[in-house]
């Protein structure tokens, strides 16, 4: 049971970390060369942690 809940978590981890990189693609094309990107990054990246 245990072991089939961890695999789950782990899978629905793995499908947002895909989703993060995506959004993170398309912002680094949308704000090429912007100066607030690096910002932006850390906010998305700690945005889940946050939760």
């Amino acid at each position: 049971m245990e072991a089939a809940q961890a695999r789950k978590n782990t899978e629905q981890l793995a499908e947002n970390m895909a989703t993060m990189q995506s959004q993170l693609n398309f912002l680094m094309q949308l704000q090429n060369g912007c100066k607030c990107l690096p910002v932006m990054l850390v906010s998305i990246y700690s945005l889940p942690f946050l939760l």
